[in-house]
């Protein structure tokens, strides 16, 4: 799969699902692939040259998986793997001489952890051994170094700067630590970068590290904490930019946009340095996150703005007639105050004059004005700062709206409480809610909104949209203007389109049409009006119709979906038609038609050219009058050129002075 064009191309380009592959681009955007074949358990490669997809063996030996690939300067493809072929070992393989040469790297039981090349070419594999060893071709052979401090941790990474120093990363299952190692100069120097504090119930689940141009390392890891199941899940960020170890949570995925739907669910992620040195993250929740931009959380309400700073200090200001800034004073604030000395805010969302955020440790708080109940805390009283709504540690996501809130728990469950004159909590009632309220059994939601007086909800297929509450404008998007007071899934218009064919010939003409709609709920009605003229000619999905006149038509097809939203699609001048002339003519300024091949041979006079279509006579004819004539044929329906021959089945009698015959096949009788 590439989007080099913009848009993602996918290509099948072996028949069989790999047991593990894995790829590496070169500098001229050519893919190198490496796959364990599932029926031979042997390593092969696949390359595109050309536009073709070229396969080779790489080892004849057993695989146990495709290990690590990656590719040099001169766009040649290295390879470490694991063999079982006879004992276990991490082999090398290159086609840098043009064919693939393999290499034993180390006979370990191991995998090997990440592969690396410098701006010489040299490679560098690292692997487990009772601790992390790093083995290098650098001097023509294969050889192998520990890693001092380095543990049996499975976690490992490493990264080349751009002395060519090594630059590497492990995880101290003893200790609880992320080790960070470098080779400077051939001198490793070793340090602790974080300290895991949540000790023996941490499980680590990934790791990687950059280099950026000042030689600088960014180090990415994730952990699973048995223990902690309110939060049990986290991404960090260690950088020593400044000279020292500083770290950063940058996902918290039972408190972010994304819930976490059960245990174990963090997801895989890779980083990369800009030429900028900022750290870049893709997980595989499809979140991306930079530290280029430097605010993570950032609100504004009707007159009031909230953010969150990276160390998750939350500040505000605005106005504060109602306390919905949360610094205990109902004054107004010019410039940005912070509010108290909390450090664990992760998101924050502002109302009409009130505030909802979330903690580190999955609570939920509010402030502000609460006549209608917005704050959720059992009450109507305003509250000039941060107060805990409720006790539950797993809350994931949340949007404040008007006077009423949404809010997404860890589990995927949607709840909401405030204001409900309009239905816009979504219970199937108007009665305001003093604290939050589940809405719904799903477990499915994914995205919030929440509007003035409405709301609108995404479900976890990114595509299923559902909204309810205040209708008075369609804002709830169902074709109406009923407010709507539980979740009631978007109806996308039914999007009309077909195809004919086909769309230009001589009458009588034929065409097949084919139903391209996309959208609407399902069963769609269709109303076919093939000449554009008001009339409905056919309500079948895929009609044809015959076309005997000429001219040019336009088409139109009209498609109404199950709650009666209809869409209509017309094609300008899509059909033409034509109409030919008779099937005979004697040529001329002014050429006269007939039928049939006799009537215009009598009409005719000495001299005269007689001209027919490229059509089928059936008839007797007698050249009988002594007169000198000629027949061309062949003609098409408009006597412009000569597209084939005149056949005429029947007897022909010639009794004339003078007669000449082109392009016609005689079937005598």
């Amino acid at each position: 799969m590439t989007n080099l064009y913009g848009a993602w191309l996918t290509d099948t380009i072996a028949a069989d699902a790999p047991s593990s592959c894995g790829i590496a681009v070169d500098s001229n955007n050519r893919a190198h692939i490496n796959y364990v074949d599932p029926a031979t358990n042997k390593l092969k490669y696949i390359t595109n040259v050309s536009g073709n997809w070229i396969t080779s063996t790489i080892d004849n030996a057993l695989a146990a998986s495709a290990g690590q690939i990656t590719t040099d300067s001169n766009n040649k493809a290295h390879i470490a793997f694991k063999s079982v072929e006879s004992s276990a070992s991490i082999r090398y393989a290159t086609d840098s001489s043009g064919s693939w040469v393999t290499e034993t790297i180390e006979s370990v039981w191991t995998e090997p952890g990440d592969m690396r090349v410098d701006s010489n070419n040299n490679v560098y594999v690292i692997f487990l051994n009772n601790g992390i060893y790093l083995a290098t071709n650098e001097s023509g052979a294969w050889v192998s170094s520990y890693i001092p401090g380095s543990s049996d941790g499975p976690f490992r990474d490493i990264a080349i700067d751009s002395d060519n120093n090594v630059h590497g990363v492990d995880y101290d299952v003893n200790n609880y630590v992320v080790q960070y190692a470098s080779n400077i100069s051939g001198v490793w120097i070793t340090d602790s970068a974080d300290y895991i504090s949540l000790g023996a119930s941490v499980y680590m689940q990934q790791m990687s590290v950059d280099v950026d141009s000042n030689s600088k390392a960014h180090i990415v890891y994730s952990y699973w904490d048995d223990e902690s199941l309110s939060n049990p899940n986290e991404i960090v960020y260690i950088s020593n930019n400044s000279g020292s170890w500083e770290t950063e949570k940058i996902f918290y995925s039972c408190s972010g946009l994304f819930s976490c739907f059960g245990s174990y669910s963090l997801p895989n992620f890779s980083s990369s340095i800009d030429p900028n040195n900022k750290i870049h993250y893709i997980d595989s929740y499809s979140t991306y996150t930079t530290n280029a931009l430097k605010i993570s959380r950032l609100a504004a309400g009707y007159e009031h703005t909230l953010f969150i700073k990276p160390d998750r200090t939350l500040w505000v200001w605005g106005h504060n007639d109602y306390g919905q800034l949360g610094d205990g004073t109902t004054t107004d604030r010019l410039s940005a105050v912070q509010i108290g000395s909390d450090s664990d805010w992760t998101a924050i969302s502002a109302g009409w004059k009130h505030t909802v955020a979330l903690k580190e440790d999955g609570t939920l708080w509010a402030w502000g004005y609460n006549e209608y109940a917005q704050l959720g805390d059992g009450t109507t009283t305003d509250r000039h700062s941060p107060v805990q709504i409720g006790t539950d540690t797993d809350w994931a996501a949340i949007s404040a709206g008007g006077a009423h809130n949404l809010a997404l728990k860890a589990d995927g469950s949607l709840w909401a409480w405030g204001l409900n004159g309009k239905g816009q909590v979504g219970d199937a009632t108007t009665t305001k809610r003093l604290s939050p309220v589940r809405i719904g059994g799903d477990i499915d939601w994914a995205v919030i909104s929440a509007g003035y007086e409405h709301s609108a909800a995404l479900k976890s297929d990114l595509s299923t949209v559902l909204t309810w509450g205040w209708n008075m404008y369609g804002q709830i998007g169902d074709g109406s203007t009923t407010d709507r007071y539980s979740p009631a899934e978007i109806d996308y218009a039914p999007a009309a389109d077909f195809t004919g064919s086909p769309t230009s010939g001589t009458a009588p003409l034929t065409v097949n049409f084919t139903n391209t709609t996309t959208g609407g709920v399902a069963p769609l009605s269709y109303e076919w009006d093939f000449e554009n003229d008001g009339v409905t000619d056919s309500t079948t999905e895929n009609p044809s119709h015959v076309y005997t006149g000429g001219g040019t038509y336009t088409v139109k097809l009209t498609v109404t979906d199950s709650n009666g939203i209809a869409n209509s699609l017309a094609k300008t001048d899509y059909i033409t038609v034509n109409i030919c002339l008779s099937p005979v003519r004697i040529a001329g300024t002014t050429p006269v038609y007939y039928s049939i091949l006799q009537d215009a041979y009598n009409a005719a006079v000495d001299g005269d050219v007689i001209q027919s279509r490229n059509a089928s006579f059936t008839e007797d004819i007698d050249f009988n009058r002594g007169i000198s004539v000629s027949l061309e044929g062949g003609y098409d329906c408009n006597y412009s050129t000569i597209t084939g021959k005149t056949t005429l089945n029947g007897n022909m009698t010639i009794n004339d002075k003078a007669l000449s015959i082109k392009n016609f096949t005689w079937i005598c009788q």
